[in-house]
C-alpha cells in the first residue's frame, strides 16, 4: 500500500510593489508591515547580511484586506488613511 499523493496547484508569488498597487498601500508601508509580521507574506534572506525580500500569495493578501475592512470604524479609517494616494 503506498502513499497517496495530491497535486495541488501552486500559486504564484507577487513582490511588494505588486502588493501595494493591489491592496492601495504604499511599498514602503507593505514592507513594514512585512517586517513587524502584520501582512502575511513569505520572506527570503538575501545575502549574509540578513536583509530580507518579501512575496506575497494574492489569495491571502484578499483574506487580509477583508479583516481591514472588518475592522471597527475608526480603526478602519485611520488604515485606510494610510492607503497610497489619500
Amino acid at each position: 500500500m503506498g502513499i497517496a499523493s495530491v497535486e495541488l496547484p501552486l500559486e504564484p508569488l507577487i513582490d511588494a510593489k505588486e502588493a501595494a498597487k493591489y491592496l492601495g498601500f504604499s511599498v514602503n508601508t507593505i514592507k513594514r508591515w512585512a517586517h513587524e509580521g502584520k501582512i502575511p507574506c513569505i520572506a527570503f534572506v538575501i545575502g549574509s547580511n540578513g536583509k530580507c525580500t518579501y512575496r506575497f500569495r494574492v489569495s491571502e493578501l484578499k483574506v487580509f484586506l477583508q479583516t481591514l475592512e472588518q475592522r471597527p470604524h475608526s480603526m478602519t479609517i485611520l488604515t485606510l488613511e494610510n492607503r497610497a494616494g489619500l
